[in-house]
């Protein structure tokens, strides 16, 4: 079992992320530039100070995703290109206003694309263009990340390659926890501590400071707030453990791999230090359902 973590830059452009990396023997992770992020807030990400991130951090880095510009598809691929140019393997950014044979031509060029574009859609707008997109790309052998989506029922039907959300970290700025109950990803507001009470067991085992959510009612700092991080990051790599077994994506083999967003450097160390944990020791409710996932680092040495 391992944690799948995934950092932009715009947040972790001073992070050492040979530090995360090295806390994390088996998980993958992925870099992106935060152009939505920069772009929520009125800024800008340099491409070139992206591409000298990257370059720094080479070897670290699993996966890296292109600098895309909101709204811009043909100024995205002008990114990607300078980046590939620069040896900087980055997946492209297929999002709104692209076409379908602009898809196949980056599906030539990279297996491995990201679809933007999907957050603020309704499930209903995002499940079908997740599932054309990942179709497509599967029969020709590869596969897409869903940027932003971490519907467990999408990710069911879709199959993508891989996902992420930002759930666990975004959660101390709402009020919410994210539990895994075996089958959905179910976000609660610590204020409803009926709901909380209603899965106590669920969130001891995972790790969660139950009696200072309930005593509090508010999202506690400090030490409490690694321990949040580290036991919400247990339910996702619940969920990706659960996808990968029970939906596997087609083209691009072992999906749907489900990525942590980390927001503070502080959350990325907390989530990546629980990849050797649940590797070393997966949750109880993955010890009674059977042996879990080899880790791909180990099988590669």
């Amino acid at each position: 079992m391992s944690l799948n973590l995934l950092l932009s830059y715009a947040f972790h452009e001073k992070s050492d992320l040979r530090r995360v990396r090295d806390l994390m023997p088996c998980g993958r992770l992925m870099v992106d530039s935060g152009a939505f992020t920069a772009y929520t807030k009125g800024r800008t990400v340099d491409i070139k100070a992206y591409a000298e991130f990257l370059e720094t951090w080479r070897g670290c880095w699993d996966h890296a995703i292109t600098l895309d510009v909101i709204g811009d598809p043909a100024a995205t691929r002008a990114n990607t290109r300078y980046l590939h140019q620069r040896g900087l393997p980055v997946l492209p950014v297929f999002t709104r206003g692209d076409t379908l044979a602009e898809f196949d031509a980056m599906l030539r060029d990279v297996p491995y694309i990201c679809v933007g574009g999907l957050v603020g859609m309704t499930r209903d707008h995002q499940l079908p263009r997740v599932a054309l997109l990942q179709q497509r790309a599967a029969h020709q052998g590869g596969g897409i990340h869903a940027l932003g989506v971490a519907s467990i029922p999408i990710l069911r039907q879709a199959r993508p390659y891989s996902a992420d959300s930002s759930s666990v970290s975004s959660g101390f700025q709402y009020g919410t926890v994210t539990v895994w109950t075996g089958q959905l990803l179910k976000t609660i507001n610590i204020k409803t501590v009926p709901k909380l009470r209603s899965i106590r067991s669920e969130l001891v085992a995972h790790g969660f400071p139950l009696s200072t959510i309930i005593d509090q009612r508010k999202m506690p700092g400090g030490q409490h707030r690694w321990t949040i991080m580290a036991a919400g990051a247990t339910d996702y790599a619940c969920a990706d453990e659960y996808l990968r077994r029970q939906y596997p994506s087609a083209g691009l083999a072992g999906g749907t791999y489900l990525y942590n967003v980390a927001i503070q450097q502080n959350d990325a160390r907390a989530m990546a230090g629980q990849d050797r944990v649940l590797h070393e020791n997966p949750p109880p409710i993955w010890r009674t359902a059977g042996r879990h996932h080899i880790c791909e680092r180990e099988v590669a040495a």
